[in-house]
């Protein structure tokens, strides 16, 4: 049917014959009417058309389709290049998308591999398809979905090999963030980066849009398809200098340039077209020109010919996606107003000459905004006309403008000072009458509440006070405060259920407070109780809020800085954790408040921070300090120096150093009997202490550890707590031998990751751990390696050369030991030995890497080199008894493989 119209006629004809074809004789009698009335050649063309179909289904071409097997084979299993398919990601009409994994055994990867339809490539494509392959995979940018191969197998199958992004689409990412209007153009940003850097290469995308711009958990954005629009171009050439080409028909219309639809030149400017419409769309929600309502040629025709309507006047739907919890559509068409719709619009020109012609150029106006500087996209205006009219008359217009400005400053200074004294003086007022509503309070528990004739336990107290407390008729902000007071004593003891109900009540009280300070803590506090209680996005969104209004009180802001330390220190982000402590560390010296205990817990932190980047000295080291300001201070025993001793024995596993964690935990559990609530040690001090029993082969006290922390986590609503003492009880099991246990402990678990237990939690990474070792135990060795290498992706993808690493390297080498790939076994090993040493630091000895010498000793073994297998054992003995104990499984084996006894 196409054989006479060219590409660009096809392109407005083809939807509209789509819809034809789908309406009865009647309807369809009725829309070529219309369409004649509008463009007698069209109608003309599209009746040609449709008496073609006719003749076809008269002569009932292809009727009766060929018979088809009862299933449809699988490729998977099938081996692309060096990439085994794994399973279907997607399919579309360009083809169909694998995850697959690297199966050369050079290294472990693993990647989307793209099977391309051979119509797509068009006349010589297959030869051109080869030279522009090795081009593309040059092109490398952080925000771009890297081209790793291009090819064609024996078959003729065209296919790219993409490095594999887990993410969502970007709008799809903003949304469910319900991030503001600035955090969206800061995002974008990173989309222009990529592609002014592909443009730098000569390379236009030209299919932009958000299902190829994909946000990842961590917030970092990658590019998909870049370059693919070049290999499947019909052209046989590179593009010039100049970057312009013919259109090819790798496009989506809804975010294609005029003059892609039309069938012109595509240049630089085409990308910006397409960029432009994904930044109103990331805006309002909605595309600038069509929607859903509009026929096929109707959305053709508002593409070329519409001006879209400016993104502040655009009226939103119900869930439009820009407009954030607690912020008015008003507010949000004042955001967008003036420089983003000026901005947008320019990007948006029919004509290609009009628009902004370089991405850069763009992203220059874009920062200008943010930084609230004049933009290159403003209308002419009297304030412009005027500001030029200065340039030309300095002399004159400066001594008028130096007098007018010494009365306004004046006036300005002036005004300001008033208020701020006036601020200052209320802000004094209520913190005031705030402390002495939480003095007269804690004086009351201790006189009133308290029993007179028996010992005070504080657990007592916090439990008899409430109904006193509920029932008082006192200001709200002061109920609130003393509320998020007892809430605080809750969230330090890890019993965030507790605090959660203490704090709903508080933000209630307080949901028209003038106290933005107190109305910050109790979100930043809520925000770290609904993060430990598995529920991620509501603890994003207050957090959030709570950092906004914290922004007028440094110790507010410390406050809630502190707890987004807290929060991405539970997810493995320890990059954001160290930048959140570093920020409430600065603005604490900002405000030149003498407070030496925040200061304490500040340098804890920063340890914490570090510990979970791997850096262990750095970690020891601070919290050593942490806990000598404690010590001066006289809280030597505090409820806050339990959780610094907690994580000081966090920090002595990761350097491998096992013994000396138990013993900073059994310190801990001292301190916690006399000072937690209730007397009761937090749930993660007791997994803890119990993880470092299984890893001292401890195996039954660790059980009854286990079942005591995860008792304690179910009465604290705790989640993660809980998932991970299940994960861990599993592999406690599994270490005893006793693998349908395992099995059963993982089976209770595993449900909940992605639910109350976020995906790049600790407790969800142990659960998919404890699967592959349960593979592995089963004889299921690749599965095994998939779920290992998945992880070990996880922890390399944001760069965390830890402890939890090498554990995860020395499973999967074993794997490779038992499978018999020596190679990949030894790669393991020795990978995990070199980044246990680095953990290790100035410390004599290290549990992991004596673990990581004996695994290479067993290797060598294998191979049948037995004295280099009796050598590195030998080295294995000290580090492991010192950090082990002599008795321990993997000491007496190092020990008999390095006397010259075989081990199993």
């Amino acid at each position: 049917m196409r054989g006479s119209i060219c590409k660009a006629r096809w392109v407005v004809l083809s939807p509209l014959l789509d819809e034809l074809l789908g309406l009865d004789g009647a309807a369809r009698a009725e829309r070529l009417e219309k369409i004649r009335r509008d463009d007698r050649a069209m109608h003309d063309e599209l009746v040609a058309l449709l008496a073609q179909q006719a003749d076809i289904e008269r002569e009932g071409f292809l009727e009766h389709a060929p018979p088809r097997p009862q299933a449809e084979p699988s490729l998977a299993g099938q081996v692309v290049g060096n990439y085994t398919l794994e399973r279907l990601l997607g399919q579309g009409g360009m083809g169909s998308v694998w995850l697959a994994h690297r199966s050369d055994g050079r290294y472990e990867a693993r990647v989307a591999v793209k099977l391309l339809s051979l119509a797509q490539l068009g006349p010589g494509g297959i030869e051109r398809f080869r030279r522009e392959g090795s081009a593309l995979g040059r092109l490398t940018h952080p925000n771009i979905a890297r081209l790793i191969d291009a090819g064609v197998t024996h078959t003729g199958q065209p296919y790219l090999v993409l490095e594999y992004v887990e993410g969502d689409t970007v709008n799809r990412w903003c949304e469910s963030r319900a991030l503001d209007v600035r955090s969206r153009v800061r995002l974008f940003l990173d989309v222009l980066d990529a592609v002014a850097h592909a443009h730098s290469k000569l390379i236009l995308h030209r299919d932009l849009k958000p299902s190829n711009i994909l946000v990842t958990a961590e917030g970092q954005v990658k590019l998909v398809d870049f370059g693919i629009a070049k290999l499947l171009d019909d052209g046989s050439e590179a593009a010039p200098a100049g970057l312009t080409q013919f259109a090819g028909h790798a496009f989506t219309p809804e975010y294609a340039a005029p003059e892609q639809l039309q069938g012109g030149e595509v240049t630089s400017a085409t990308d910006v077209y397409a960029l432009g419409v994904l930044l109103y769309v990331l805006l309002t929600g909605q595309h600038p020109l069509i929607n859903h309502e509009h026929a096929p040629l109707d959305r053709l025709r508002a593409m070329v010919d519409t001006e879209p309507v400016r993104p502040s006047d655009v009226r939103r739907a119900a869930d439009a996606a820009p407009n954030p919890r607690g912020v008015s559509p008003p507010q949000q068409a004042r955001a967008l107003r003036g420089d983003l719709d000026n901005i947008v619009l320019k990007a948006l020109k029919k004509a290609p000459a009009e628009r902004y012609q370089t991405v850069e150029a763009l992203a220059d106006d874009l920062r200008r905004y943010l930084d609230h500087e004049p933009v290159s996209a403003r209308p002419d205006s009297f304030s412009y006309r005027a500001a030029k009219f200065v340039a030309r008359n300095k002399l004159a217009v400066g001594a008028v403008a130096v007098v007018m400005l010494t009365i306004i400053a004046a006036a300005a200074v002036s005004i300001r000072q008033a208020i701020e004294a006036t601020r200052e003086r209320d802000r004094a007022l209520s913190l005031a009458g705030r402390n002495e509503a939480v003095v007269e309070f804690v004086a009351a528990m201790l006189t009133e509440v308290a029993p007179a004739d028996q010992p005070i336990r504080v657990a007592d107290l916090l439990d008899r006070s409430r109904e006193m407390l509920l029932s008082e008729d006192t200001l709200p902000e002061h109920r609130a405060a003393i509320l998020g007071l007892l809430a605080n004593y809750y969230l330090s003891s890890a019993k965030p259920a507790q605090a959660e109900l203490l704090l709903a009540r508080s933000l209630e009280l307080t949901e028209t407070t003038p106290d933005p300070a107190l109305r910050a803590i109790l979100l930043c506090d809520s925000a770290y109780a609904s993060s430990l209680l598995g529920h991620p996005q509501e603890a994003e969104s207050l957090i959030r809020r709570g950092l906004d209004a914290s922004r007028t009180d440094p110790m507010s802001e410390v406050r809630c800085l502190r707890n987004r330390a807290f929060m991405a220190q539970n997810t493995n982000d320890a990059r954001a954790a160290l930048d959140y402590a570093l920020q409430a560390q600065a603005r604490l010296k900002e405000a030149r408040v003498a407070k030496p205990d925040v200061e304490a817990e500040l340098l804890a932190d920063i340890a914490a921070a570090h510990y979970l980047g791997g850096n262990n000295s750095a970690a020891e080291r601070f919290y050593g300090q942490a806990l000598d300001k404690m010590v001066k201070l006289g809280r030597g025993e505090s409820p806050g120096v339990f959780f610094l001793r907690n994580n000081l024995g966090l920090a002595s596993m990761g350097s491998g150093d096992t013994l000396r964690a138990l013993e900073q935990y059994d310190e801990a559990l001292r301190i916690a009997a006399h000072r937690a609530v209730g007397g009761e040690p937090p749930p993660y001090l007791l997994l803890n202490r119990a993880a470092a029993l299984t890893a001292l082969a401890r195996y039954p006290e660790a059980l009854e550890a286990y079942g005591v922390a995860i008792e304690s986590a179910n009465r604290a609503g705790n989640a993660t707590v809980r998932a991970a003492g299940i994960a861990y009880r599993a592999g406690t099991y599994l270490l005893m031998g006793e693998v349908a246990r395992a099995e059963t402990e993982v089976a209770m678990v595993a449900p909940e990751v992605g639910k109350t237990v976020p995906e790049d939690s600790v407790p969800a990474i142990l659960t998919r751990q404890m699967q592959a070792r349960i593979d592995a135990a089963r004889g299921r060795l690749p599965e095994a390696i998939t779920r290992l290498s998945g992880i070990v992706e996880f922890y390399d993808g944001r760069g965390m050369a830890v402890a939890p690493l090498v554990r995860v390297l020395l499973i999967r080498a074993d794997v490779y030991l038992k499978q018999g790939t020596i190679d990949a076994a030894l790669a393991d090993a020795q990978r995990s030995l070199d980044i246990s040493r680095k953990l290790q630091g100035e410390k004599p000895y290290s549990s992991l890497t004596g673990l990581s010498l004996l695994l290479i000793a067993r290797i060598h073994e294998q191979r049948g080199e037995h004295s280099a297998a009796q050598a590195l054992a030998a080295q294995a003995v000290p580090h492991l008894v010192e950090t082990l104990s002599a008795k321990h499984p993997e000491t007496l084996r190092a020990q008999l493989l390095s006397a010259g006894s075989r081990t199993g």
